[in-house]
């Protein structure tokens, strides 16, 4: 290379090192730079779709989960009904297969034929077959669910039965099968539709044998009578009484429970009905009652004076569940509760009378009101004169087992029967002022240990006794210690009450009978099997009188009887 050469070489070379030199002081290219954000860009797109992919897993995770939970607690309400029955009592026919009466459009509930256009498979609807569509409730849960409920009969191969006759009825025979297939489907959107889909097939076979029950019924007081005044050889039957509650529970292949409460109830033989408050609860799927209230109420008579009257009635507390197979109703420390009250002012509580006027009854009687029996507070207007209460309960953990059924009442007020000028408040007050039954089954795995039954009251009636001038009341108490019953020893025959004519009136003109429940009364309710896995108890008042005749037409078939605390209960436990 000749010297020039190697000059222009070495000067180039000089040149580029330096440019070098000069870039490495001046740190990255824009090229460089641009080049990095798309690399991180990169990396950041792909790990949110990793973190958005994740999360909408989760969300539809959890969404399938609860449309699974809802599906079952529908399932498990559905296989808590009977089958089939006939009247009124709502059955798996009755509720979910209840008439032929077709829907023409998609998603409403309705029969559905073999040969209809409106079965819409993408919502679970069955591909063949006759059956009936039920929508259910939307589910409060979010997303919002659709739910729909399909049932058909099927043949004993399980194949769907395309012509139900048209004769059909859920309550009468014969049906188009003994099997009928439900199949839930639960459908909802999130980023697009999703479905989840139960099947269960019911029969009308034999109900499983109950492994465990436990029921138990109360009503403060119940009044009833009979009015012969308009035909004597037909009187009109009269009952009023309140409040009341009616609890069960039960464990098959499967749990339910249920409450019903009624503030007040009054009927007549002549159709006439009248009712307080009313609440009611049932399981599977565990329910809490809303409280509710009723104002007075009046039962109709057969002329203008109606037979009864009752105060403003409430029903609160009603719960029944009957999930992790445990039948259960409210609990001992929140029970269910139904009250009544005696109406404001001077409105009793509680009237029951046969009569129109005064002089419909024996004259000797005195009496100063139509009403024959009246259950008051004296100067206490809208005061609660009587609550009744429940609960149920049943335990298994594994080692131990029981059952539970337990009512109560209490009253604030006595039953005054026959208000007189010179007794106003009654010749003869029935007060319970507290009654309480229960019944108790369970034991220790693997044997039953023995049941019992419980029984306590405390209460009291009084009575007038008078010359015709003066007079006062006698107060017998009464309770479970009670070895015998005090009243036993009083004299109706020959008790004086009062005068009528310048000649005595007794007791007996008045009350015909009367009774009060005794230690041995209570203990000998109980029934039972041999070892106790079964078990039952009931008694019709703890403290009850029935009155002589009411009416001077009929005095032989006009009498009222007054109970106080009815009760029953009953378990079972063969775990």
């Amino acid at each position: 290379m000749s010297p020039t050469a190697r000059s222009f070489v070495g000067r180039l070379a000089a040149r580029h090192l330096a440019r070098h030199r000069d870039r490495d002081d001046e740190g990255f290219t824009l090229v460089e730079i641009m080049v990095a954000m798309i690399v991180f860009a990169l990396f950041v797109s792909a790990a949110l779709g990793m973190l958005v992919g994740a999360l909408r897993t989760a969300a539809l995770t959890k969404d399938s989960t609860s449309a699974r939970q809802v599906a079952q607690a529908d399932f498990e309400k559905l296989k808590g009904l009977v089958f089939q029955a006939s009247g009124s009592t709502p059955t798996v026919l009755s509720t979910y297969y209840p008439n032929l009466t077709a829907t023409s459009t998609r998603g409403t509930t309705g029969y559905v034929s073999a040969a209809s256009t409106t079965r819409w498979t993408a919502d679970g609807d069955p591909a063949t077959g006759a059956f009936y569509r039920t929508v259910l409730t939307s589910a409060p849960t979010a997303p919002a669910y659709t739910r729909y409920l399909a049932v058909q009969f099927v043949d004993s191969s399980g194949v769907a039965i395309a012509t139900i006759p048209a004769t059909y009825s859920p309550t009468a025979l014969p049906l188009p099968s003994t099997t009928v297939r439900a199949t839930e489907t639960v459908l909802w959107n999130r980023i697009g539709q999703h479905t989840y889909t139960m099947q269960s097939e019911l029969t009308t076979g034999a109900a499983a044998p109950e492994q465990a029950s436990g029921s138990a019924t109360i009503t403060a007081v119940r009044l009833s009578g009979l009015d012969a005044i308009a035909n004597p050889l037909a009187p009109v039957k009269v009952a009023l009484e309140g409040p009341s509650l009616s609890l069960r529970g039960a464990l098959t292949d499967n749990a339910v429970a249920s409450v019903a409460a009624s503030g007040a109830d009054g009927t007549n033989s002549l159709g006439a009905h009248s009712e307080g408050s009313t609440g009611l609860a049932n399981a599977p799927g565990d329910t809490t009652a809303s409280s509710t209230s009723a104002s007075a109420g009046t039962l109709a008579g057969s002329g203008v004076t109606p037979y009864g009257t009752f105060g403003p009635s409430t029903t609160s507390g009603l719960s029944a569940q009957a999930s992790y197979a445990r039948p259960r109703v409210s609990t001992s420390s929140a029970p269910s509760t139904t009250t009544l009250a005696a109406g404001n002012g001077s409105t009793p509580a509680l009237t029951m009378t046969t009569l129109t006027t005064v002089s419909d009854a024996p004259a000797k009687l005195q009496l100063s009101s139509t009403d024959i029996a009246r259950a008051t507070i004296p100067s206490c207007g809208g005061c609660t004169t009587f609550t009744s209460t429940g609960y149920l309960s049943s335990a298994d953990n594994g080692i131990t087992h029981s059952v539970d059924a337990s009512v109560s009442t209490t009253g604030a007020a006595g039953i005054g029967l026959f208000p007189t000028s010179f007794a106003p408040q009654g010749v003869v007050i029935l007060q319970l002022d507290s009654a309480t039954l229960t019944c108790h089954v369970g034991g220790t795995y693997p044997s039953t240990s023995p049941g019992t039954v419980t029984a306590t009251y405390s209460g009291s009636i009084k009575y007038w006794t008078g010359n015709g001038t003066t007079g006062s009341y006698t107060t017998v108490a009464l309770s479970n210690s009670n070895s015998t019953s005090p009243l036993a020893g009083i004299s109706l025959a020959t008790t004086q009450v009062w005068t009528y004519a310048g000649a005595p009136v007794y007791l007996s003109d008045y009350i015909s009978s009367w009774g009060s429940a005794t230690t041995s009364a209570l203990s000998g309710m109980k029934q039972s099997t041999p070892n106790d896995q079964l078990l039952s108890a009931k008694l019709d008042g703890f403290i009850t009188v029935t009155t002589a005749g009411v009416q001077a037409t009929a005095p032989t078939t006009s009498s009222l009887t007054a109970q106080l605390g009815i009760v029953a209960c009953s378990g079972a436990d063969a775990r």
